[in-house]
């Protein structure tokens, strides 16, 4: 059986984010650098 995946579109502001976790290290670094909370960071991610 396969596995379904549920598609998100990303838009400029997903990968930002995505971009800023990587580049911080920690979803909690990155939303301080952005103006989030951890929670959002990781919302947005997902």
């Amino acid at each position: 059986m396969l596995d379904t995946v549920s598609a998100k579109r990303m838009n400029l502001r997903d990968i930002e984010t995505f971009l800023a976790a990587a580049r911080h290290g920690t979803f909690t670094e990155a939303g301080l650098r952005l103006g989030l909370t951890q929670s959002a960071v990781s919302e947005q991610i997902r």
